[in-house]
């Protein structure tokens, strides 16, 4: 009900209905973030929810670089071990982590 009036209120300014919307919309993707790392938060830890950065890797003639990863953590750590991809642009993972560093905080 306090939406319809703020609407009725915008509707007689000269605001646009495409901003109204705009900002609803940006403040329902705000809640339903705000959830969704409150769920996290209280929901039991699980392998699915950790990633782990590894860099350097020496290269070796028989193996290609995702193969070496794979076989790693195959043998060091199959309980927990899902999957994993090889990032060659380290301009862009730096990006990822800062954004993902953002919405942790």
């Amino acid at each position: 009900m306090e939406d319809f009036h703020a609407r009725q209120e915008l509707a007689g300014s000269s605001e646009t209905s495409s901003d109204i919307d705009k900002l609803s919309i940006s403040n329902e993707y705000g809640k339903v973030s705000a959830m969704r790392l409150q769920f996290l938060a209280a929901e039991k830890r699980r392998p699915d929810q950790f990633s782990v950065l590894v860099r350097n890797i020496p290269p070796d003639p028989d193996e290609s670089v995702s193969e070496l990863v794979e076989h790693f953590f195959l043998v060091n750590h199959s309980n927990t071990y899902l999957t994993h991809q090889v990032v060659y642009n380290a301009n862009r993972l730096a990006k990822l982590v800062k954004k993902e560093s953002r919405m942790q905080n």
